[in-house]
């Protein structure tokens, strides 16, 4: 059986961060085959999706200092276009300072990921970003978007074997398409499925 693959847009112009989440984000998942496409500045993100994009992304992880075009603008773009707005969008900074962390939520970002100084907790806040994705349907079906039934109906259609190892674009999709849950509900499931990752006062 083919594997099924999911498309991540990395915005990032740090070569040493974006070799790492790549190779983190593309390591071998059951079932599912991750292809990271990487944006080197704000202008080439907001090209790829005027221009390139065949097939919507499933994520976005977004730097904000980023040449050209800057990080929170491209958030901006992301969110206030139709086309884009339901395509959940992650923040991977440098910044800790709570203006920027308030303002990229007020803009509708879905999550708020500090990079760690060291490369060991680089590492690891990477991997638990990735740790994260997989858990959507579950936090689905406790909201009570989403009946058990469902989630497995989705999980059937995407031809899986369980959530373990399903990014929740995939199976948010689905239960879009079936009528089962709406954008408004996937936001609300995004936002409390990354909010620990926002700093606190």
């Amino acid at each position: 059986m083919a594997l099924k693959e999911e498309k991540i847009l990395l915005v990032e112009d740090s070569p040493d961060h974006a070799e790492l989440i790549i190779d983190i984000f593309e390591e071998d998942n059951a079932n599912i085959k991750t292809k990271v496409i990487l944006k080197k500045d704000g202008q080439e993100a907001i090209d790829y999706f005027q221009y390139e994009m065949q097939s919507q992304v499933s994520l976005v992880i977004l730097d904000l200092n980023l040449p050209k075009v800057h990080g929170m603008d491209v958030l901006k773009f992301i969110k206030k276009n139709s086309k884009y707005c339901s395509i959940p969008v992650i923040i991977l900074s440098t910044s800790s300072d709570h203006k920027p962390i308030d303002e990229a939520y007020e803009n509708g970002a879905n999550g708020y990921f500090v990079k760690p100084i060291s490369y060991e907790g680089l590492v690891e806040e990477i991997k638990n970003l990735k740790k994260s994705i997989p858990r959507f349907g579950k936090i689905a079906v406790d909201m009570g978007f989403v009946t058990e039934k469902q989630l497995n109906n989705a999980l059937a259609e995407q031809a899986g074997e369980g959530l373990s190892n399903k990014p929740h674009r995939l199976v948010g999709k689905i239960l879009l398409e079936n009528g089962w849950i709406t954008d408004e509900q996937i936001n609300i499931v995004l936002n409390e499925l990354f909010k620990k990752k926002k700093v606190k006062e």
